[in-house]
């Protein structure tokens, strides 16, 4: 039941108590939440609210009191917020949770109360100069912040965003701003028609005003002088999507980027050409003059851009949507616009024709959504308002002026452009936000973060880094600890580099590339755990000038089980022996009293980026025959049964590409070389059921966008409900009760909120990830186990050796104290202390495959408890 609520009259205050309603962290301590929802003061036009009436029915319905401090300005009423539950409130103090949009105004201290989780658009993760400062005030305040920003998933694509409407709003603006443009040059257009994005009651009015624009340039009459117009959206995803919306209501034609030329010059009047493009079209290399998505994504420095020649001569109007960082090359420049004014339309006449004048430059308008100063168009210096929405910036002076009659590009970048339509906005961006609340709501930021029960979606973003540095700074009184984006702050990853002598990058794998260029600039040696991928391979020349140590593959997987492999296999050589079978699986599992669910797993690492693997291909050895399984999820097919460990219930499966060890290990002449992975029994018939039902698909899904109508587990596998539903799914899964249990026992047919974020894979890891993450008193196991098969020169006799390790985690110690943690990190701080003291020299990239680097480190991981078995049998052979 809600709690009861009391007014204290001789105190002014709200009173909470509570009948009911408590939260669990994981030390076992009970608190009692409560959401409050502060007033927007960053400026005036703010009238957007993080949850709307109806989400605060379903927190009170579900026992949560929720705090709304008053706000004339907010675009929904109090009544709305009292008639859905909730307790008008100057005083948030009750609060556990306090919700937002954007940032405080000031710093004053009720504006931001010490010792509670926020949630809010801080706006320094591209460590905007002007918010610094709030960012010193929170850990001041020991203040937990979850930034909406930094909500990202495994493809690091944002959870919870506004987008969509900033594309509709800015795309409305800029179709005022181009009609106010052209009549100061001269020319009445139907865009007069459409007002400001604020001046409509929503969307759908806008929408309309600008259908009655459209119906106007179909029947011909925008003026011939004009040519035709060309609208560029730059990037393809919520923004985009929105900005699309809004430019359908007219008359338009969509061209690729390759028939903009085409259009722009030889295309009809009474019609308006769109082209979406993405960087694809318009980032080459810088050497090879190609594009590849994942290279490219993984470090953009390697890039530049093309946009200024291909696309912009060609476009009337840009609105530019796209993510922007210091790494990412700008599309356009102010030294390379100067030549855009330059080109004109195909249009006889001249622009000094007092009647009707031609257009003196093609490109008109930009709408850099975006608005980030001196970002990917870098002469947007300053974010527009909505009080001042539009400048003309001139590129052959260098001068803005808040002005529309003049010389330049009209220029609108407004930096809340959602503001202006904050009823859908607040609706769309609270249904994004209300499947993660459950455990926002569970944040205790009196308690020890490590405690913080919650999925990696929300706990991986929450700024608590000065309790984190504390606690390093205690341990480990000799290390200076550093709290830095290398994406960001480009120029304090440079100084940290240069001025330290070994750089180990333990970062995720595919931003290893931007570490590795900068350790060849500084000529600088470093050290990663991860595999040398295809992108680090084409850098070897450049390492190998830069006279620098690359190690790489020196963890668990891949690490330890290069060193021992390559002991067993260079003992056999040395011995005259020969291997021909070689097979190896690992394993990070729980420890079996933690592994009490359905899956028989938990989660160590990236919950999306673990369950993707089931859909990878494989590629080994066997009987001397090649065998490929395909990338569709056959690989849960192939599962058999692991005696490796008699006392566990093991099952294996092949994992990647195994025959490319054949060469590292030199294995040449086996029959079999097989590589793989090890979960606990039942494991693989589990995520078949995922499979089966399409809740691992990567695709996108409407149902799952974000903004998209609310839909709960219950509504995922199938569109049935109640006995139907159970009925359809027995059926589905060959009637076994056991899977339709497994289903359950995962929360996938629960009324619990899904998590919209794109497609069935990263929802569902997303919901799993509640369930299956390691609590601070659980362990986990690392299993490891290579079989090598050796004949020996007398071929007498054939030898079985079993090359074995076993680790567990150690409770109580959070994530520093799990197996995974110290099988990859203590090898690699070996080996990093190897490099520093001189007995590892080599330039270039180096694996520890070479005797003088597996062995010592090998004997040092020893005395850290980490340590291999083996055990020998022998057939005589006939």
């Amino acid at each position: 039941m809600l709690s009861k609520l009391a007014r204290i009259p001789s105190l002014g205050v709200t009173r909470v108590r509570f009948l009911s309603s408590q939260a669990l962290d994981k030390s076992g301590k009970s608190f009692r939440p409560v959401v409050g929802i502060k007033r927007e003061t960053v400026n005036l036009w703010e009238q957007r609210s993080p949850l709307i009436p109806s989400h605060v029915k379903k927190l009170v319905h579900q026992g949560i009191p929720v705090l709304v401090q008053p706000s004339n300005r907010r675009c929904f009423a109090a009544t709305e917020f009292e008639e859905a539950g909730a307790v008008m409130s100057e005083d948030l103090s009750a609060a556990t949770l306090i919700l937002g949009v954007k940032r405080p105004s000031q710093l004053r201290p009720d504006d931001l109360l010490p010792e509670k989780t926020y949630c809010f658009f801080t706006h320094t993760i591209k460590a905007q100069s002007d918010n610094m400062p709030l960012l010193d005030e929170l850990l001041s305040r020991k203040i937990r912040m979850i930034d909406y920003e930094c909500m990202v998933n495994a493809k690091n694509k944002r959870l919870v965003a506004f987008g969509k409407y900033a594309g509709m709003a800015g795309t409305i603006d800029i179709l005022h701003g181009l009609g106010i443009r052209l009549l100061a040059m001269g020319h009445r257009t139907p865009f007069l028609r459409i007002g400001m994005a604020h001046s409509f009651q929503d969307s759908q009015q806008a929408q309309q005003a600008i259908r009655l624009a459209g119906y106007e340039i179909a029947l011909g009459r925008m003026p011939d002088s004009l040519g035709p117009l060309t609208f560029v959206i730059n990037g393809d995803g919520n923004v985009s999507q929105g900005a699309q919306i809004m430019l359908d209501c007219l008359p338009v034609e969509y061209v690729e980027a390759s028939q903009l030329k085409e259009v722009a010059e030889h295309g009809k009047r009474n019609r308006i050409y769109v082209s979406v493009v993405t960087v694809a079209e318009y980032m080459v290399h810088k050497q090879r003059k190609d594009f590849n998505a994942v290279e490219y994504f993984a470090d953009p420095s390697l890039y530049e851009s093309n946009f200024r020649d291909t696309i912009a001569p060609y476009t009337s109007v840009l609105i530019n949507g796209t993510y922007w960082d210091a790494r990412v090359p700008q599309i356009l420049t102010c030294k390379n616009v100067k030549s855009l004014l330059d080109v004109r339309p195909n249009i006889p006449g001249s622009p000094n024709n007092e009647g009707c004048p031609t257009l003196p430059h093609r490109l008109l308008a930009i709408c850099d959504i975006s608005a980030d100063p001196g970002g990917s168009v870098e002469f947007t210096e300053e974010c527009t308002t909505i009080d001042e929405p539009f400048n003309l910036y001139n590129p052959r002076t260098g001068k803005t002026e808040y002005q529309i009659h003049g010389d330049g590009i009209l220029m609108c970048s407004i930096d809340n452009m959602p503001a202006q339509l904050p009823y859908e906005a607040s609706e769309y961006f609270g249904d994004t936000l209300l499947p993660y609340l459950p455990d926002m709501i569970k944040s205790n930021a009196l308690e020890p973060f490590e405690n913080y029960d919650a999925s990696p979606e929300v706990k991986n973003v929450i700024s608590n880094v000065e309790s984190e540095l504390t606690a390093l700074r205690e341990h480990f009184p000799r290390i200076q600890p550093r709290h830095l984006n290398i994406f960001e702050d480009e120029r304090h990853f440079e100084e940290l580099v240069r001025q330290n002598d070994l750089i180990v990058s333990l970062i995720p794998w595919k931003y290893h590339p931007l570490v590795v260029k900068q350790c060849i600039k500084q000529a600088k040696n470093l050290l990663t755990a991860s595999y040398c991928t295809p992108v680090l391979k084409e850098m070897e020349d450049e390492i190998n000038k830069a006279g620098i140590t690359a190690f790489m593959e020196i963890g668990l997987d891949p690490g330890i089980d290069h060193l021992l492999t390559k002991e067993c296999v260079d003992y056999v050589k040395e011995h005259n022996g020969r291997v021909i079978s070689y097979r190896s699986f690992t394993g990070g599992l729980p420890a079996p009293e933690n592994s009490n669910n359905p899956l028989r797993y938990k989660f160590s690492w990236s919950p999306e980026a673990a369950m993707s693997t089931v859909m990878n291909g494989a590629k080994y050895l066997e009987d001397g025959q090649i065998k490929e399984i395909p990338a569709d999820g056959s690989l849960m097919k192939m599962a058999r049964p692991m005696n490796v460990f008699p006392g566990f219930n093991l099952e294996g499966y092949p994992n990647r590409d195994s025959t490319r060890y054949i060469q590292l290990y030199g294995l040449e002449g086996c029959q079999t070389v097989l590589r793989g992975t090890m979960r606990y029994g039942g494991y693989t018939e589990a995520v078949s059921v995922l499979l089966n039902l399409g809740l691992l698909d990567s695709d996108s899904k409407p149902y799952l966008q974000p903004g998209a109508k609310t839909v709960t587990w219950l509504g995922v596998p199938a569109k049935l409900h109640g006995k139907e539903l159970e009925d359809a799914l027995l059926k589905k899964l060959s009637g076994d009760r056991k899977k339709y249990e497994c289903l359950l026992g995962l929360g996938l047919l629960s009324e619990d909120p899904v998590a919209l974020t794109n497609t069935p894979l990263s929802s569902t890891s997303a919901q799993l990830s509640k369930l299956l993450n390691y609590g601070p008193n659980e362990r986990d196991l690392i299993v490891m186990a290579h079989e090598l098969i050796i004949d020996w020169p007398d071929k007498k006799l054939r030898e079985k050796r079993d090359v074995s390790l076993v680790a567990y985690g150690e409770a109580g110690q959070g994530k520093s104290g799990l197996a995974m943690s110290r099988t990859v990190g203590i090898p690699a701080a070996i080996a990093a202390k190897m490099i520093l003291d001189g007995e590892i020299t080599d330039k270039g990239i180096v694996l520890p495959l070479q005797r003088y680097i597996y062995k010592p480190i090998l004997e040092r991981l020893k005395t850290e408890g980490i340590e291999a078995q083996e055990m020998s049998t022998f057939v005589e052979l006939p």
